[in-house]
């Protein structure tokens, strides 16, 4: 049994401070423990299972061992600073928002997992297997933080995938600039709405993109303000006159919000889109 309370503050085998026998594969399923929005920092975790829950613990400097996590949601927690995880198995995980800054998984499992708006910074994958998962919303992340290093990881990558096996794997609307690929294999790799400008790989696995992840999001924004306001709304009009100066190089500015913000939109066709497109931008890599 965990009592998290134990953990706080502590460091060292959680075995040893659990009060549990070495060899014991310990369960951890508590929702109210799991959500809670604590920090464990400096503790080792051997052959612990956490699953059905939502996290809202951050790990900092703690190195998990043959650890298992299934059908689990996270919003920005879970991988903190300086972790590691060796031989760990990530199945049926939605996780939203991650940066995992400076954190190395080695030999680690993957399998049916969604990572949504990925914001790694010195992140290592070494040997690890990808199969049936979704990478949405990819961008590296330089922190201003010289203290936050991950010395696993060589050269000047933001995040590094070494000797790992993608099967089956989704990435959708990802920046690759910062991102390496050594020696890896790819089988049946789907690339959509992505950016490959600045990727390093020795091998080239995707195929021409019709479109980047900004283009994509602005279809998306159009759609969602159709569904809302109708085609003959000023804010649909509005929007789409922007995204095709901005399609064609008219405009390279960015700031697809101004176009909504004018006079020429009413306000209450504002308030009918805002809420859902701020849901939209979130799971975009802005």
């Amino acid at each position: 049994m965990v009592i998290i309370e134990r953990l706080l503050g502590m460091q060292g085998d959680a075995h040893h401070i659990l009060g549990l026998p070495k060899s014991d594969v310990v369960e951890w399923s508590n929702s109210t423990e799991l959500s809670s929005f604590e920090v464990i920092r400096g503790v080792q975790f051997n052959t612990f299972s956490v699953s059905y829950a939502k996290i809202g613990l951050n790990f900092v400097e703690c190195k998990f061992n043959r650890c298992t996590f299934k059908d689990l949601i996270s919003d920005g927690h879970l991988w903190g600073a300086e972790n590691c995880w060796t031989e760990c198995v990530f199945e049926q995980c939605n996780l939203r928002r991650m940066i995992a800054p400076a954190n190395s998984f080695k030999k680690c499992l993957f399998d049916k997992v969604s990572v949504i708006n990925f914001k790694p910074h010195q992140t290592l994958f070494d040997s690890c297997s990808f199969s049936r998962s979704t990478i949405e919303g990819l961008r590296t992340h330089l922190i201003s933080n010289n203290k936050i290093v991950n010395h696993d990881l060589k050269g000047s990558s933001q995040l590094l995938f070494r000797n790992c096996r993608f099967d089956g794997v989704s990435f959708r609307q990802c920046y690759f600039e910062g991102v390496s690929f050594q020696q890896c294999v790819f089988k049946d790799i789907e690339a959509s709405g992505c950016k490959f400008e600045g990727i390093v790989s020795d091998i080239v696995w995707w195929d021409l993109q019709k479109s980047d992840p900004f283009t994509e999001f602005l279809m998306k924004a159009l759609n969602l303000i159709l569904a809302k306001c109708g085609r003959e709304s000023a804010a649909y009009q509005e929007f789409e006159a922007y995204m095709i100066d901005y399609g064609t190089g008219k405009t390279t500015n960015k700031d697809f919000s101004a176009c909504l913000y004018n006079s020429r939109v009413p306000y209450a066709e504002t308030q009918k889109v805002i809420n859902d497109l701020r849901k939209l931008v979130a799971s975009f890599p802005f």
